[in-house]
């Protein structure tokens, strides 16, 4: 920076839960964002804190072990479009099944699922990949969901008024419109 004064707001306020104060420094405006939303906000810079994680270890960044920045950066933007792909999936997942997902158990999991999905996408058969497809979609459903969705609308994520993807657009469901079946 050239040397200008940054002006900073601080904002304490006060975890009933751990009983004991939250200081905040922040250059967001007063006017438009005011200590509630703030404090909330904070709480919300947890999900982009998840997301890191995700990448680093769900995603298996980490193990990228070769001394060739070429193959080590395809490496990395594989991983990325795998997280992409998962999330992809959770939210589809939910969008289908009106459920409410983990996107942290839907990262860790698709990789049990995800194999039979790519072999079907490599035979470029139709229902064989819409079979496959619903297995991955059936099988989050079963298994991603969040543990307390409750509890997040009082102090989770919902907490800002982010609603799961199913309550935002028309529900399309999984219907089987394929008259040829071959088996997978």
């Amino acid at each position: 920076m050239d040397h200008q004064p940054v002006r900073l707001r601080m904002i304490v306020s006060w975890n009933k839960e751990k009983k004991a104060f939250v200081y905040l420094l922040t250059n967001l405006p007063q006017e438009r964002y005011d200590i509630d939303t703030v404090c909330l906000l904070d709480k919300l810079r947890w999900q982009v804190e998840l997301l890191c994680k995700e990448w680093t270890s769900y995603a298996n960044r980490h193990a990228f072990d070769t001394p060739d920045a070429h193959i080590a950066e395809a490496f990395i933007w594989a991983s990325l479009a795998a997280a992409a792909l998962k999330r992809f999936l959770a939210h589809a997942t939910e969008h289908l099944l009106q459920v409410v997902m983990s996107t942290r158990k839907a990262a860790m999991s698709p990789a049990y699922v995800l194999p039979e999905l790519f072999r079907a996408l490599r035979h470029g058969d139709g229902p064989w990949f819409r079979r496959a497809f619903e297995a991955v979609i059936h099988s989050l459903g079963a298994n991603a969901k969040r543990a307390h969705p409750r509890r997040d609308k009082r102090t989770g994520r919902s907490r800002l008024g982010l609603k799961p993807i199913f309550a935002l657009t028309d529900n399309t469901k999984l219907t089987d419109n394929c008259e040829d079946r071959i088996a997978a």
